[in-house]
């Protein structure tokens, strides 16, 4: 790298935001010249004072206390969410809620109508009652001896 290149980079050396192989080959350039040697380290120099600087001058009273007002004033983004939902909107809370109720209703009433209008449901009842009607009473008790039993009867095995 030429002095020119070099010069283009310096803040960014000195701040440490180069890659790792641009910081070499400056770091290199550097080392041999000392021209460009001496500036970096001017440069340098100056940035440490003006960090020391500016740390060291306060901010005045009366400004600080007017930011911290105006910040504890400003509420934050989850309570004033919750504000602006609660107070503004309680209409619209209100029937959201009471539209879901109705739907959850409407969805089970007519849901319950329409299975016992179903041709499939009303064919399945009538095969049940029909099978329920046909079974052996002690089949209908659930025993599971018992039904072995029937079934090794009727079977012959």
């Amino acid at each position: 790298m030429n002095c020119t290149d070099v010069r283009k980079y310096f803040y960014a050396f000195l701040d440490s935001e180069l890659d790792v192989e641009r910081n070499i080959e400056v770091l290199a350039h550097v080392n041999m010249c000392h021209a460009c040697a001496l500036k970096i380290e001017k440069e340098r120099l100056l940035q440490e004072r003006v960090k020391e600087t500016v740390c060291k001058v306060k901010a005045p009273v009366h400004l600080e206390q007017i930011i911290l007002r105006s910040a504890e004033r400003k509420p934050n983004f989850f309570t004033q969410f919750i504000k602006n939902f609660l107070l503004r909107s309680r209409f619209a809370l209100v029937s959201g809620i009471a539209t879901a109720i109705i739907l959850i209703a409407c969805f089970f009433v007519i849901q319950n109508k329409l299975k016992k209008n179903n041709i499939f449901y009303l064919a399945e009842s009538k095969y049940h009652d029909y099978i329920m009607k046909q079974l052996v009473p002690d089949i209908r008790l659930q025993n599971a001896r018992e039904i072995i039993g029937h079934f090794q009867n009727q079977t012959g095995l």
